[in-house]
């Protein structure tokens, strides 16, 4: 079932409709979710970008005719600037900045310097630049008051240099530090001031090493903890202050591990818990003060499910809401304020209120 769920605590809830057609969302695969300053909710899709204001969607998507609109419509990230700026990664486009107060984009053409316009990931750090991960050919740092760019990239014969130009998912700490991961080099730390990078790699011989070298999913916590997903190793949490790692397989038979060995993204939500979006085996929640997992699975006899088990974006907005961006499914919504179980029947998504 593709469509809106909502979660009550315990049960997912289903808003069982289709999200596309007139007023829908355009696309069942999601790559990414922004709240902006004004509330309204930004979905990147495999074929545009998507606006929600709480009643309807409004689509943008890239016009060969019109040099002001998306130069891509194949999604990668979104991140929010300043002033009503959306600032925009494609697949295929490479950056947009988007004006979303006058509808203008603005494509950059400096950065296609460096080969490669697919940008999977993206980050705005605390002194406002945007790093953007690139398919296969490492990782650029943009200044939008300069419109400059900085490119770093792996360097064999520097061992402080980026550890592989695979580069795929991008999260900064509380001491400024950017981390990066990579599709089989690992974990690196970059220090920004000084532009050198530590690297964390899997070592079998080493109990409290990074389990996997492929790292799809970073997210830190706020107990200065970075919880690390991999594409087969499960989930790790690191010890920022130790630089150790804890493993948390996925075990069969056990079910107080995760669901999948391999994790798409990672949230933690304004309550603590973390959030595990798996590669092919649904959602699960991590309480840290329990140390127990809760595991939501797609279900096609169960409208209470989730719409699919593929899950690629996991979004916490203002008012508590959570909205998992899935591969197939759209997007579903879950609350994670309720406080009671609410149902709704066959009601279109056009016909609920969110709260921004």
């Amino acid at each position: 079932y593709d469509g809106l769920n909502k979660y009550d605590g315990k049960t997912i809830t289903t808003y069982r409709f289709l999200m596309d057609g007139e007023n829908g969302l355009n696309s069942k695969i999601v790559r990414c979710i922004q709240q902006d300053n004004d509330g309204f909710i930004w979905i990147g899709t495999q074929d545009g970008l998507a606006k929600y204001d709480g009643h309807k969607f409004t689509i943008y998507k890239h016009n060969p005719m019109n040099e002001n609109s998306l130069s891509d419509s194949n999604f990668g990230k979104v991140v929010e600037g300043e002033d009503g700026v959306l600032w925009i990664g494609t697949w295929g486009g490479g950056l947009n900045r988007f004006n979303y107060r006058t509808g203008k984009f603005t494509h950059f053409p400096n950065e296609h310097k460096n080969p490669g316009k697919y940008i999977i990931a993206m980050l705005k750090d605390h002194k406002g630049y945007i790093w953007l991960c690139k398919s296969g050919n490492g990782l650029e740092r943009f200044d939008p008051r300069t419109e400059t760019f900085i490119h770093y990239r792996h360097d064999p014969n520097n061992p402080n240099s980026l550890s592989s130009d695979r580069v795929r998912i991008i999260c900064e700490d509380r001491q400024g530090m950017i981390w990066i991961g990579t599709y089989e080099g690992g974990l690196n730390r970059l220090n920004p001031e000084t532009g050198v990078f530590k690297h964390y790699r899997h070592d079998p011989g080493n109990p409290n090493s990074l389990s996997n070298d492929l790292v799809e999913a970073l997210c830190v916590d706020s107990r200065d903890n970075l919880w690390v997903g991999t594409r087969g190793g499960g989930l790790n949490r690191l010890a920022l202050k130790s630089d150790r790692f804890t493993h948390f397989p996925h075990i069969p038979g056990d079910p107080n591990s995760i669901s999948d060995n391999a994790v798409n993204c990672l949230l933690e939500d304004r309550s603590g818990k973390i959030w595990i979006g798996n590669y092919s085996k649904g959602l699960d929640c991590y309480d840290p003060k329990t140390g127990e997992f809760d595991h939501f699975h797609s279900d096609s006899k169960d409208i209470s499910s989730i719409s699919k088990d593929r899950i690629e974006v996991l979004y916490e907005d203002r008012s508590g809401v959570l909205w998992i961006g899935t591969k197939g499914g759209g997007v579903s919504v879950l609350d994670l304020k309720d406080e009671k179980f609410d149902f709704y029947e066959d009601r279109s998504l056009l016909d609920q209120n969110l709260s921004f």
